[in-house]
């Protein structure tokens, strides 16, 4: 008895660990993916609102917490899960079919583990749709801004340049200055931009190094024949995701100021990307639900 209370509170220790870690990590998150996206928000302020500017950082940055929230914690542990149960059933045969009512401490912790892994990665996920519907829109209204402030901006004349130019001659020091503010905000950039990326491609490892669906839940296929779905849909809104973090985000910096073809370009691919997204939402969402209700107390209890 007192070896099973140990036990469980160790399980209660790795738990609260693991909800620290997640805790912890998202907060290094936020350095880097915030001032990546403040450059986003200062290159669209002089002619977009603010409401569609904070909309798509709100929603970009949430998505990419969501994101490392799926790939680098949730699928793993649903793995470390899954092959848990798997020896467990190689040690004990007869325990496959057994009803909850007559499974040891340790088969009831490992399918309540299973079940709540499911229930967080198909809320977590849940929460990317609205995120996406919301950058589709502002990204829509933004365009539309572009559009609109391209056809009544007035084209500054060569003399006027000239005058620009000798007005901007001022004093050196307060040139220097400028010079370095504006470097200073391009190295906060490039850092966070790297430590976004970094964090992508780490979740790209885990993503690669999990067991599939089919593997993990193989004795569930006969019952959920859409289950080798979730493993390719998982792959492809990771790609989606990939490409908004790691190509258009990095493009929209490179791209000149005020160069309206480009930034629409940009624009519309982000829109398409969280078309992606939210297709693969869809394909994701029958299939975990169903493989959830295998885990659920009803269901086992039988």
């Amino acid at each position: 008895m007192q070896s099973q209370d140990i036990e469980d509170t160790t399980q209660s220790n790795d738990d609260s660990i693991i909800k620290t870690l997640t805790n912890e990590d998202l907060c290094l998150n936020a350095a880097g993916i915030d001032d990546a996206l403040k450059k986003i928000c200062s290159y669209f302020s002089s002619r977009i609102g603010v409401a569609d500017i904070e909309i798509l950082s709100f929603c970009l940055r949430h998505i990419f917490y969501n994101t490392n929230q799926i790939y680098a914690f949730l699928l793993p542990e649903l793995t470390a899960c899954t092959t848990e149960s798997t020896q467990l059933e190689k040690d004990h045969p007869r325990a496959r079919n057994m009803p909850m009512r007559n499974m040891n401490t340790k088969s009831i912790n490992i399918q309540y583990r299973i079940w709540s892994s499911l229930q967080e990665l198909e809320a977590t996920l849940e929460r990317l749709e609205p995120l996406c519907q919301l950058i589709i829109s502002a990204t829509t209204n933004m365009l539309n801004e572009l559009d609109r402030t391209c056809s009544v901006r007035p084209k500054t004349q060569p003399m006027e340049t000239d005058k620009a130019q000798q007005t901007q001659s001022g004093p050196t020091n307060k040139r220097q200055n400028d010079n370095h503010i504006q470097g200073d905000d391009d190295n906060k950039w490039q850092w966070g931009l790297a430590r976004a990326i970094e964090k992508i491609g780490l979740c790209a490892k885990y993503n690669q190094s999990r067991l599939s669906f089919s593997v993990q839940f193989a004795i569930l296929e006969p019952m959920i024949p859409d289950l080798t779905q979730i493993d390719s849909a998982l792959d492809n809104l990771f790609k989606s995701i990939c490409a908004i973090f790691c190509d258009i985000l990095p493009d929209i910096q490179c791209s000149v100021r005020d160069e309206d073809e480009s930034s629409a370009t940009l624009l519309l691919d982000l829109i398409q990307r969280c078309d992606q997204i939210l297709l693969q939402l869809v394909i994701l969402a029958d299939p975990l639900h169903v493989l959830m209700g295998q885990y659920t107390l009803e269901t086992t209890l039988q």
